[in-house]
């Protein structure tokens, strides 16, 4: 290829990593920020004496317009402790993209070429990784549901309960109140997995006080998400409104996955990969242009001396 041509392809690769790459910075700060709100914000919100002024305002205008009163500040505390060390993986993931999108960025402003080979490298690592994992899927799907199974598994065998802060029970009682499911397989999980958890559990209702010893976790009972607690409070002791039966892992790939994967899922994977390995060749591209400069100005000097 000419020097002209090599210019101008540098050129279009600079304008395509400094677009890309402006966008993912802003992906990286939108999940900092959300990061931020998950572990600092809502717990700040729920707790702070002027805002919980307006909380109590908004609740009562939705009552007033909907006919349902709706605890907002009740709901930002349950989520903010469902949600906090989501968080935190937020924050890393965020800080991991504006790391690399500055690398990208700053690689074609600047034309550094460590920068451009570092980034090189980086993306083209991701895009070896997600590229196994969509042959691995297609070769036999099964190992990658294997693994998943597996990996869910482990983490109920970690659940310590509803009250619980470990990432695990979290995640769990998230991913059961959200998507309407119980365990891994079904509630039995939660005997046969998980026996090490917190099986207490109160019911106040009319005065009445009722305790006794779950066998699955409240957030296996269908929940009413605008209040975040059970449709019905005896849910526990008497599996009404209950998604006992329901696993996640059936949820997810017999529910979604499979279903989804083909239709939505594949297409954008196939797109991102697309675009991953753009950047990758553009990068080089741009390292081999500013390579070529530096080679043609050097013998320049020389005679020059």
């Amino acid at each position: 290829m000419s020097n002209f041509g090599l210019k101008c392809c540098s050129c279009l690769c600079a304008c395509l990593l400094v677009t890309v790459n402006n966008f993912a910075i802003l992906v990286g700060l939108l999940l900092f920020a959300l990061g931020l709100v998950f572990t600092v914000g809502l717990n700040w919100l729920s707790s702070n004496d002027s805002v919980q002024d307006w909380l109590k305002t908004i609740s009562d205008l939705l009552k007033s317009q909907t006919g349902q009163e709706i605890e907002i500040q009740q709901l930002l505390s349950s989520i903010g402790q469902l949600t906090g060390s989501v968080g935190a993986a937020f924050i890393v993931a965020g800080v991991v993209i504006l790391a690399v999108a500055c690398l990208g960025c700053i690689g074609g402003c600047c034309k550094i070429r460590q920068c451009l080979l570092i980034y090189a490298i980086i993306v083209g690592l991701v895009f070896l990784g997600q590229l196994i994992v969509v042959i691995i899927w297609y070769a036999n799907s099964e190992i990658l549901k294997a693994s998943a199974k597996s990996a869910m598994e482990q983490s109920v065998a970690k659940y310590k309960g509803f009250r619980s802060t470990n990432l695990e029970s979290l995640l769990q009682n998230m991913l059961q109140i959200l998507v309407g499911c119980c365990g891994v397989n079904n509630g039995t999980d939660f005997e046969n997995l998980s026996q090490d958890w917190d099986r207490q559990h109160f019911i106040s209702q009319g005065g009445r006080n009722f305790t006794f010893n779950l066998t699955y976790p409240v957030t296996c009972c269908k929940f009413d998400l605008a209040r975040m607690e059970p449709l019905n409070l005896y849910c526990p002791y008497n599996n009404t409104d209950s998604n006992y039966q329901i696993g996640c892992y059936d949820i997810f790939f017999t529910g979604y996955i499979d279903k989804y994967f083909l239709n939505y899922l594949f297409p954008a994977l196939a797109g991102l990969l697309v675009l991953q390995l753009l950047l990758v060749v553009g990068s080089l591209v741009i390292y081999s242009s500013e390579s070529s400069n530096k080679n043609q100005v050097a013998p320049q000097r020389s005679r020059a001396v």
